[in-house]
């Protein structure tokens, strides 16, 4: 009976009252990157899953937030109950939660900004509708780190805010593109899929990617049941699912245009093109932003062939939301192998924008600032090479994992949610549920590895089960100070 009773005692303090209860937890952190009298604040909100949090509760949040007086604000990702949310999204529960969460993240405020990364239940199966919760987020001047860095000036220094999307999907559902060999010939190459599978160019500069030309070398091992395509005026790097694509279509042995996240409103389509197995041919694309149009052209040929004169195929998107300037890209998806090689990208005045030497290259790894979707480890290095030695660099990464390139990159502070601490915990077993695939220790807290520090935060809200034992929701304050003397 005790027992029973204890056990009750329990469960109803797990439901009831620790998941109601908000822990401040406070980091000193000190930093001879930073002269000595610089301090900033930093407030860290984690794994909202907004759904499971009562308004008194986000209130109660806020005002504490304010208690801190933060210099900087930041979310790391989790913020609608669980990634099925995307798939109600026309229901009153969706709009809900997506109101709750539009009035809790508008009330902070900070004087160097909110800023966020986002995790895996911020991605839908159908990446485009996971726009919404960007939109959302961005229109309330809360911006959003899509493997993007934002270089700061606190008190006149210059501080680097590095953010990465969440990786570490089911790694059986899209491939990763890596460089390949074959004797001396070298290409990058995707293996079998069952989800779309993208690598996307980041660009170095934020210029206009617009009216260009896309040329590639490409080839199938099973083209009649695999496909692959060009991507072009991608947004991808913004974080939006938005592009035009030069698809192969296996079942109708053809290209065409297949936009994503926009619509082509009239196309022109290329003759059937039979492939070979394992033979390399050749595809490009030229794409045209006029007033109220962008026109594209497309087409493709054997390779060792004298390029067609003329485009085999066209399409003009007039629509409201025809994208209008981006970036590249490549896809695939489906069984086989898929290569490509020779990618060569120069605007209508005939400068080079990309032009890709792979022969440089160690198979294994891959092109410079090129990011596969799903697999963003290649960002942190991309990243941290924009930041200079001296300056103080903090990561955004929803997954603790991403320590790894953090620590071997030179990061200084990677802030990280995710585990939830393991939403239970026990005394010398610690958080047993702990949700870190593939990275368990440590799953809450301050660790250090090499130069560079991880703080955990637990989390706001709960998932799977509204339950909390001895860890609680959790705001942090990181309070980096200067150790430099002048």
């Amino acid at each position: 009976m005790i027992l029973l009773i204890a056990v009750a005692l329990l469960v109803g303090y797990s439901l009831v009252i620790e998941p109601h209860q908000q822990k401040v937890e406070t980091v000193p952190l000190f930093s001879a990157k930073l002269p000595q009298g610089f301090a900033l604040t930093v407030v860290q909100l984690s794994d909202l899953h907004i759904g499971s949090l009562s308004a008194e509760f986000l209130e109660k949040t806020v005002r504490r937030v304010r208690e801190q007086a933060p210099d900087l604000i930041v979310l790391t990702g989790d913020y609608p109950s669980s990634q099925s949310m995307f798939d109600r999204i026309e229901t009153p529960a969706f709009k809900v939660e997506m109101e709750a969460l539009r009035g809790f993240v508008s009330s902070l405020s900070a004087p160097h900004g909110v800023w966020a990364v986002r995790g895996n239940h911020d991605f839908s199966d159908d990446k485009e509708i996971g726009d919404v919760l960007l939109d959302l987020l961005r229109n309330e001047n809360r911006p959003v780190l899509t493997n993007q860095l934002q270089r700061l000036f606190v008190n006149g220094q210059a501080l680097y805010l590095a953010g990465v999307d969440y990786s570490a999907f089911d790694a059986g559902q899209t491939a990763r593109f890596t460089v390949r060999n074959e004797g001396e010939e070298k290409f990058l190459r995707a293996g079998r899929s069952s989800k779309n599978s993208y690598t996307h160019f980041y660009p170095p500069t934020d210029g206009p990617w617009q009216n260009y030309s896309f040329h590639a070398r490409f080839r199938l091992s099973k083209p009649a049941a695999s496909t692959m395509g060009l991507i072009f005026y991608s947004h991808y790097p913004q974080g939006y699912d938005r592009y035009y694509r030069w698809r192969w279509f296996p079942e109708e042995q053809r290209f065409r245009f297949a936009p994503h996240g926009t619509s082509v409103v009239e196309q022109a389509l290329a003759d059937p093109f039979p492939m070979a197995a394992g033979r390399w041919y050749c595809a490009a694309v030229k794409v045209e932003t006029h007033s109220g149009l962008t026109v594209m052209y497309g087409k493709a040929w054997p390779a060792g062939e004298p390029e067609p004169e003329v485009w085999q195929a066209t399409a003009i998107d007039s629509s409201a939301g025809r994208l209008q300037s981006g970036v590249i890209g490549l896809y695939c998806n489906q069984p086989g192998l898929h290569d490509f090689d020779d990618l060569l990208v120069y605007n209508q005045q005939g400068d080079t924008l990309v032009r890709e030497n792979l022969q440089a290259l160690t198979p294994g790894c891959k092109p410079d600032r090129w990011i596969d979707f799903n697999w963003n480890e290649a960002a942190v290095p991309m990243l941290a090479r924009q930041i200079p030695d001296s300056c103080f660099s903090i990561l955004l990464a929803h997954h603790p994992a991403f320590i790894r390139q953090a620590a071997s990159e030179g990061i200084d502070l990677q802030l990280s949610g995710h585990t939830h601490g393991g939403q239970v915990y026990f005394p010398l077993l610690g958080a047993p549920w702990a949700r870190s695939p593939g990275f368990r220790h440590p799953s809450r807290g301050l660790s250090h590895h090499g130069g560079t520090t991880l703080y955990i935060n637990r989390g706001l809200g709960t998932i799977l089960f509204p339950i909390r034992f001895l860890s609680p929701p959790e705001i942090t304050v990181i309070k980096i100070q200067g150790t430099r003397k002048e």
